[in-house]
């Protein structure tokens, strides 16, 4: 309200949603307020001071979020806000004027219908850049992935979200554009028309800390206009290039060996970590006026937990690959050898599957097919991991988590019950297993029900309702298990699960942050379990270490006592 660009960066779970939808209800009280008395209520004077005796402007409010989460925000939004004064509409799809103008003649009409009610849109990154593409071009000598653009000649469309006044932008996952291109171009000329802006991520540095400056640059925070942006970035790659040549390579291997098999050690800060660590202390410093970062643990103002949720139990499940799922990995690594490694992207999903199943990418002399596939005959390391996992879990309720040893999954010692949490009058255990393919999908469903499992699908080919029908089978129905893509680590509530199963390792700290946080969050009352199932001396192993290095530079930004 001090007309101050936001950024929400809360731990997720913790409750960006909300934050948003109550920033949108005290704008519109804020301002018929004001309308009514012609000043701002009193005691309410600071919050309002950089407004001075400006009203607030009138307009509608958008939503910016990923395709999967539209039905999820309305469905929020219209838990929260009275029908009586929001109303909530959907604005997707193509930017054509036979579909739009008649979305904005119903948005007209309500407007004059109902005096006072307030309009929310919840819309799409794709839907926002398909409206700029009708309304913006590129400024002379410019590219298409630069921020500025210019109206076209004739003017903004009257069918698209720029000809029309906009009060507030929430752009939830804003992390997804944070690196150059139109949906970003797009989301920075929407933010530019509104009076209220909110970014909301669990995850504003996903790879670099360059990506929290992008973010910076996106809401116009204050000092970090191009020229900045392109200096801090020549600053920090000349930074980490004279700490490469200080780094003891030796000491990094040990780490991240280390940290891929949860040994015991002191962690090592060279030249690198301590260049890349000044450099996100300076952005912490830069960002903590514009910036909200609450976790589970922070306190109400009676100093107690906002959230009162059990810890997260992590358990590795590390296998051994038999010798002939070893031998498919040895010759695809063979094979990226002989092309010169040029299709090394190929090359890491392609592994990555052939560690789920060995002859799921069909390599000569281990082939599958869909049509006659029994799992009993082609069983996979990983997958057995998976189903003794499930067959422990799936009737328990409260159920403390397996004992791993040498690569199998063991019932815990009688007297590991009686110190679990355990939840009275709880329902049975309910179990989200993780797989990053669905293309695969079918070899894991195979194998559920060669066990007799039943469980619920949903991946990214789903369209939107069907997932969100889908989803609300497993929670509000007795099946035990969900087995999801990619597509269910961001943005969903699933706290009616309390066992996490993940069987492809994801890249970094974070997603994996954002995956736990679907199950770890309101109104959790069980003792999450989270397990990693890892083929020891794989790929697995170096995406570990990749992870917690990558996690390092979100949890510096994140969590230090300071003022962000």
């Amino acid at each position: 309200m001090e007309k101050l660009p936001t950024l929400v960066l809360d731990q997720v779970g913790v409750g960006k949603t909300m934050q948003a939808i109550g920033a949108i209800a005290m704008y519109e009280w804020l301002r018929l307020y004001y309308d009514s008395h012609h000043e701002y209520m009193r005691g309410l004077e600071d919050t309002v001071r950089a407004r001075a005796n400006e009203p607030l402007k009138s307009g509608i409010h958008v939503v910016v979020c990923t395709n999967g989460l539209v039905d999820q925000w309305i469905a929020e939004l219209h838990r929260c806000l009275k029908s009586t004064k929001f109303v909530v509409l959907p604005y997707t799809g193509t930017c054509l004027e036979k579909t739009r103008k008649p979305f904005w003649d119903t948005v007209k009409n309500l407007q004059e219908t109902r005096p006072g009610l307030t309009v929310i849109v919840v819309t799409t990154y794709i839907a926002v850049a398909a409206d700029v593409s009708q309304s913006f071009s590129i400024r002379p000598g410019g590219k298409k992935e630069t921020l500025g653009m210019i109206p076209k000649r004739g003017g903004i469309p009257a069918y698209t979200l720029f000809a029309h006044d906009i009060a507030t932008v929430v752009a939830d996952e804003v992390h997804n554009v944070r690196k150059p291109g139109v949906r970003r171009t797009a989301l920075y000329q929407l933010l530019s028309r509104c009076e209220l802006k909110i970014g909301m991520t669990a995850t504003p540095i996903v790879t670099e800390p360059m990506d929290a400056v992008h973010l910076a640059r996106l809401f116009d925070i204050e000092g970090f206009n191009d020229d900045m942006v392109d200096n801090l970035r020549k600053a920090q790659q000349l930074e980490s290039k004279k700490a490469r040549r200080q780094e003891d390579a030796l000491a990094n291997r040990m780490e991240a060996v280390n940290i891929a098999f949860g040994a015991a050690h002191e962690e090592y800060v060279g030249p690198t970590k301590t260049a890349m660590f000044n450099f996100v202390d300076f952005l912490r410093r830069q960002l903590a006026r514009y910036v909200i970062h609450r976790t589970p643990y922070s306190k109400t103002k009676d100093g107690k937990p906002i959230q009162d949720i059990p810890p997260v139990v992590e358990v590795p499940v590390v296998v051994e690959l038999t010798e002939e799922e070893m031998q498919v990995q040895t010759i695809l690594a063979e094979r990226l050898c002989e092309d010169g490694g040029k299709d090394l992207a190929s090359f890491y999903i392609g592994i990555r599957q052939a560690l789920l199943h060995h002859c799921s990418l069909n390599v000569a002399g281990y082939e599958l097919s869909p049509d006659d596939f029994q799992y009993e005959d082609s069983p996979s390391t990983k997958i057995n991991a998976l189903l003794a996992l499930l067959s422990y879990h799936v009737g328990r309720t409260c159920a403390p988590p397996a004992i791993i040893m040498d690569g199998q999954v063991l019932p815990p010692e009688d007297d590991a019950a009686s110190t679990w949490n355990v939840v009275p009058g709880a329902a049975p255990d309910k179990i989200i297993v993780y797989s990053a393919f669905p293309s695969l999908f079918w070899i894991i469903t195979a194998a559920f029900e060669l066990l007799g499992f039943q469980h619920i699908v949903i991946h990214g080919s789903l369209k939107p309702a069907v997932r969100t029908e889908r989803l609300k089978a497993f929670q509000e129905g007795d099946t035990p298990i969900l087995l999801m893509s990619n597509v269910g680590t961001v943005g969903l509530n699933i706290a009616v699960a309390n066992i996490l199963i993940v069987v492809d390792n994801l890249w970094s700290a974070q997603e994996t942050e954002q995956l736990v946080g679907r199950v770890w969050r309101h109104p959790q009352k069980k003792t999450v379990i989270h397990y990693s199932i890892i083929a020891d001396n794989t790929s697995d192993v170096f995406i570990a270490s990749l992870g917690s290095e990558k996690g390092l530079m979100h949890r510096r930004f994140m969590g230090q006592s300071t003022a962000l």
